[in-house]
């Protein structure tokens, strides 16, 4: 009789989740880590985080990423270059997260940092919690998945990027 597979599920973030594949806590992660410099997805992260352990990648899907607004975009919100602007308050995603590599990539090629933006201190652990509060009026901006837009009442979505999202095996 074969033995069960236990599975467990953890919310680790992508940057995380590779981190924990290397100490060997994990055997699968899910990755979306956008590098600035190679416009790819995951690979070179995946070869500088894991030196020397075998692994396999899967290519699992793409989605959109884009900015959460309020409905009807009362501050006329349209891209990145919005993040330079001082009357805009943001609501970020943590530290690991692959929502949270892609903005601060994108922010230092545009040779910026958080500190510039009010509110990018602030951090949720998912993309619905972000437009949550996007939609209660408690931030102008925030970066997250279509999919958290479309569950999500009184906010517009503005797509910015279409990432690859991985499954990455040891």
């Amino acid at each position: 009789m074969a033995e069960a597979v236990q599975i467990y599920r953890s919310y680790l973030g992508s940057y995380n989740g590779i981190y924990a594949l290397y100490q060997g806590r994990v055997n699968v992660a899910t990755a979306h880590l956008w590098d600035g410099d190679k416009d790819e997805y995951n690979l070179s992260y995946v070869k500088k985080m894991m030196p020397g352990i075998p692994l396999v990648i899967i290519r699992i899907g793409k989605r959109k990423q884009g900015f959460y607004v309020q409905k009807n975009n009362p501050k006329e919100i349209t891209g990145w270059a919005d993040l330079k602007r001082n009357d805009i308050l943001m609501v970020n995603r943590e530290k690991g997260s692959g929502t949270r590599v892609l903005l601060d990539e994108k922010m230092r090629l545009m040779e910026m940092t958080g500190e510039g933006i009010e509110g990018y201190a602030r951090e949720c652990k998912s993309h619905l919690a972000v437009a949550n509060i996007i939609s209660r009026g408690g931030a102008d901006i925030g970066l997250g998945s279509e999919l958290g837009a479309k569950n999500t009442r009184g906010i517009e979505f503005i797509p910015l990027q279409t990432e690859c999202y991985d499954l990455i095996i040891r």
